[in-house]
């Protein structure tokens, strides 16, 4: 519908995208061990504070958006190969008949499985928050999870204001 007002509607579409993000600040976010969503001992302190934050601000909600990156997509890949590798350990030993062992597959990671892990920091949070200081859930905002493909990106959890 703005757009029907060019040029105008291209200025009122910019102002309401520059409104919409001066109104966000954001928190330190939670870093992650690659391909875990548990918290942490330094998270769960930080987390204290964000609760705190909410517990002294009543009106305040957040928006928790839990990110994915090409370390949890390494780290998933490592635990399939340790685990092949495991189960290849654990089998019995054939008689030497001259057969070679198996190759190990090249294992394949999907997208869903990162959203997944992404999905699963923020519910955390969110569940610590609500079930350990008692903040409503209705205050406490889910991201759709995303994949931080930037190099050297850090598996993490955005907090937003």
């Amino acid at each position: 519908m703005i757009y029907a007002l060019q040029p105008y509607g291209s200025l009122i579409a910019i102002a309401d995208l520059v409104g919409k993000a001066s109104n966000s600040v954001n928190l330190n976010p939670l870093n992650f061990e690659a391909a875990s969503s548990e918290l942490g001992a330094e998270s769960l302190d930080y987390s204290n504070k964000i609760a705190k934050l909410m517990n002294d601000r009543p009106g305040l909600r957040i928006k928790l958006c839990g990110k994915a990156t090409g370390s949890d997509r390494q780290a998933l890949i490592q635990q399939k190969q340790q685990a092949w590798l495991k189960q290849q350990a654990s089998k019995k030993p054939a008689a030497d008949t001259g057969k070679k062992k198996p190759a190990m597959p090249e294992f394949v990671i999907k997208d869903e499985a990162l959203f997944a892990i992404a999905s699963q920091r923020a519910d955390k949070l969110k569940e610590l928050l609500v079930k350990q200081h008692n903040i409503g859930a209705e205050r406490l905002f889910l991201c759709k999870p995303e994949i931080d493909s930037a190099d050297g990106a850090a598996p993490r959890l955005d907090i937003n204001i």
